[in-house]
């Protein structure tokens, strides 16, 4: 898939957005997931994106959180994957538009608010809520995002 390289600040991504720059310590905390994940998290930058904030347990489990990237836009302007209706399950209440794809290994949450998109991929080992619980949960982190853009 075009675009899926990780952008530096400042460069135009293919949506004609700018990589936003996120300070991971700034924008999330632990305490952000402290009612999914099952043990203590850290957060810190996803160094394979400029624009991204990983939360990571011990036991392996994992949520990243990215913004504004191509990746994030793709369900809105990308033709190829411009499916989101056939592939994924809308949920409301989130952003202007949400929608979510349960997998056996986790969950994906993509969220548009205005003219950001976010997006949260989530792998979590026995989660502490599941199905729309956990959807709307992962979601709270891009409202975070949005709520600070």
């Amino acid at each position: 898939m075009a675009g899926t390289s990780a952008p530096s600040i400042g460069t135009p991504l293919e949506n004609g957005k700018v990589a936003v720059p996120i300070d991971c310590n700034k924008m999330f905390a632990p305490a952000d997931v402290a009612g999914i994940f099952p043990t203590t998290v850290t957060v810190s930058t996803y160094t394979e994106r400029d624009n991204a904030c990983v939360f990571k347990s011990a036991d392996g489990s994992v949520a990243q959180v990215s913004a504004d990237g191509d990746m994030e836009s793709a369900l809105w302007t990308d033709p190829e994957l411009n499916q989101r209706d056939k592939l994924y399950k809308h949920i409301r209440g989130l952003g202007d538009e949400a929608f979510f794809k349960p997998s056996d290994d986790g969950v994906q949450v993509f969220i548009k608010k205005g003219d950001h998109y976010c997006g949260v991929v989530a792998g979590i080992n026995h989660p502490k809520v599941s199905g729309e619980r956990l959807t709307r949960k992962l979601g709270e982190l891009c409202n975070k995002f949005f709520a600070a853009h």
